[in-house]
């Protein structure tokens, strides 16, 4: 399989993973897809996961949204801010995915452009807001452990906070439309569009640049955190904060198995 040219950067792989062989470079392996009745059925499982999944998250931003002692509460905003690009994700996940089902073949290269922005939005959001709860935490914790009274932050600035994290994950989903940049997408593995490698300079840009923005600082900041806390003994024995703190840890554990692999 040939590298595209610029002037390509939007079409489409076709390769199969039945056509891969000695000569086959390892970016033809990044792209290279299942049969054409495999991807349908990959397809319309992906988009019934996804309605699924989507209609979970919904009900619990509708949840909170329509009770007005959780709106109070500057974590929930956190969490509804958490929760709404995923919402988007896979909303448009269950459409694009059927689509591509009812087409028989990945639908269109402009669709792909699409997929590869909305999965990166969602990827990058959710990293960097569990980031802000992580942080958050650490800061009540350091508020207990010292027998300080923990101020959350107010709703407006969690707000901001959150909108911050929007238009730098929007910023970082469209690097595969600057033409400028050794980045695009293209079909993963021949089922969905997301950032792939193409030569050795896309190589270094995905690895130097791409995966710390999206996932490896505010992965590292998570880490610290956690270290932090264990370091010094600031987790509770017995307590609410206790259990508040655990709550959202496994929320982010969740979001890192998930997301982790497509790494």
């Amino acid at each position: 399989m040939m590298i595209k040219s610029e002037s390509e950067r939007f079409l489409l792989s076709k390769l199969l993973a039945s056509e891969l062989n000695s000569t086959s470079t390892r970016y033809d392996r990044f792209v290279a897809g299942p049969s054409q009745d495999d991807a349908k059925l990959m397809w319309i499982i992906w988009s019934a996961m996804s309605a699924m999944v989507g209609l979970f998250c919904l009900i619990l931003f509708l949840g909170i949204v329509c009770t007005p002692n959780a709106r109070k509460s500057s974590f929930n905003i956190y969490i509804l801010f958490l929760v709404f690009p995923d919402i988007v994700f896979n909303l448009c996940c269950t459409i694009t995915c059927a689509m591509s089902a009812a087409a028989g073949e990945y639908f269109s290269a402009a669709m792909c452009q699409w997929q590869s922005w909305y999965c990166v939005f969602d990827f990058t959001a959710n990293s960097w807001m569990n980031t802000l709860i992580a942080l958050e935490l650490h800061h009540l914790l350091k508020d207990c452990k010292k027998g300080r009274h923990y101020r959350p932050p107010p709703i407006k600035q969690v707000v901001r906070r959150s909108l911050l994290v929007y238009i730098y994950s929007a910023f970082v989903a469209s690097w595969t439309l600057m033409g400028f940049l050794p980045h695009r997408a293209d079909l993963t593995a021949g089922i969905a569009c997301l950032p792939v490698e193409f030569s050795i300079g896309s190589t270094m840009f995905f690895w130097c640049v791409f995966i710390p923005a999206f996932i490896g600082i505010p992965f590292s900041i998570f880490l610290y955190v956690c270290w932090d806390v264990y370091r010094n003994k600031l987790l509770p024995k017995n307590d609410r904060t206790r259990q508040l703190f655990i709550f959202f840890m496994r929320l982010t554990l969740v979001f890192a198995i998930m997301w982790l692999p497509t790494v």
